[in-house]
C-alpha cells in the first residue's frame, strides 16, 4: 500500500471511540501461499493489517476486519469448502478480508489495484472501490461523519431509518472519492 494515511486515521477513530482492535499490527506471520495476492494486499496484511478482533460500528451494524492469522479459515464457505476443495461459482482470484452483517467484503487479486467488492447472501459480488486504498479512504470518510459529526446518532427514532441529513452527508462525502456506480453499491451495502 502506498498511502496509509487513512488507515492511521481509522486507527485513531477506533481508539478514540472505544471500538475493538486497530491496525498497524506488524504480523509475525507471512502471507498464506494458498491464497492469491497482490503486492498491495500482502503489504497491507503483513505491515499494517488489522489486529485480531478489529471491528468498527458502521451504519447500523459492525464491519469486522479479518486478521492475517484468521484469513485462511475465513475463506471457508466462500472460496472453499471445509475439505479445501474450491467453491465452483466463486472466482478464485477473490479473497474475503472482512464481514459486514456476515456478508463478505472481498478483494480482487486479478490486478495490483486490488479492487474491493461486496456480496449479499452469496450473490454476485458488486464493486465498491477501484482499490484497497480507495476503500479505506471511503471507510474513513463515513466513519468520521458517523463518529465525529453525528456522535453515533444516525437513526431517526420515529421510523428507525437513517436520518436524512446523515445520508446527505454520506453521499456528499463519498462523491469526491467514489464513482457514481461504486458509490451506489457502497451505500446500498453498508446503509441499505
Amino acid at each position: 500500500m502506498r498511502d496509509i494515511t487513512f488507515l492511521k486515521k481509522i486507527d485513531l477513530l477506533i481508539e478514540k471511540n472505544g471500538q475493538e482492535g486497530g491496525f498497524f499490527l506488524k504480523s509475525k506471520a507471512a502471507w498464506i501461499s494458498l491464497l492469491p495476492s497482490t503486492k498491495t494486499l500482502k503489504t497491507f496484511f503483513e505491515q499494517y493489517g488489522p489486529k485480531q478482533g478489529t471491528s468498527v460500528e458502521l451504519g447500523s451494524s459492525v464491519l469486522y476486519f479479518i486478521s492475517l492469522e484468521e484469513l485462511t479459515k475465513s475463506q471457508v464457505g466462500y472460496r472453499s469448502y471445509e475439505n479445501g476443495s474450491p467453491v465452483q461459482n466463486w472466482n478464485q482470484e477473490y479473497v474475503v478480508i472482512g464481514l459486514y452483517n456476515d456478508e463478505p467484503v472481498i478483494v480482487n487479486t486479478r490486478n495490483e489495484q486490488t479492487e474491493v467488492l461486496v456480496a449479499y447472501e452469496s450473490g454476485v459480488p458488486k464493486m465498491i472501490t477501484n482499490s484497497l486504498e480507495e476503500f479505506f479512504e471511503a471507510i474513513y470518510s463515513v466513519l468520521s461523519i458517523q463518529y465525529s459529526t453525528f456522535n453515533f446518532e444516525i437513526m431517526d427514532e420515529e421510523n428507525f431509518e437513517y436520518r436524512a441529513e446523515f445520508m446527505d452527508e454520506i453521499e456528499a462525502s463519498l462523491k469526491s472519492i467514489l464513482s457514481s456506480p461504486h458509490r451506489k453499491n457502497f451505500i446500498d451495502f453498508f446503509y441499505g
